[in-house]
């Protein structure tokens, strides 16, 4: 017995997966606009040594955020690629 594919539920949760991506991409920019805002801005909550600390740590974490955010879209491109596939060989 062959089993059928679900291709409104495959799409229901590669919307999801879409959704769930631009929150990620939103989340992390807005963390770092609260760091660079608030720790070793003479303002903050966070200054001196221990903000300048914390900042260069912050700092070189975010030069990962763009990959990150790309590793998302891409597993999102090849899930949509995947599916339209599956969708195509079916019909």
């Amino acid at each position: 017995m062959q089993e059928k594919i679900d291709y409104a539920e495959l799409e229901k949760s590669l919307i999801k997966i879409k959704e769930l991506s631009e929150k990620v991409k939103s989340n992390l920019l807005c963390i770092d606009s609260i760091i660079d805002e608030n720790i070793n801005s003479g303002v903050g909550i966070l200054d001196g040594n221990s903000g300048e600390l914390f900042k260069k740590k912050w700092d070189y974490l975010k030069e990962d955020i763009p990959t990150s955010i790309m590793t998302f879209q891409n597993q999102v491109d090849n899930l949509e690629l995947f599916i339209s596939s599956f969708k195509k060989e079916d019909n």
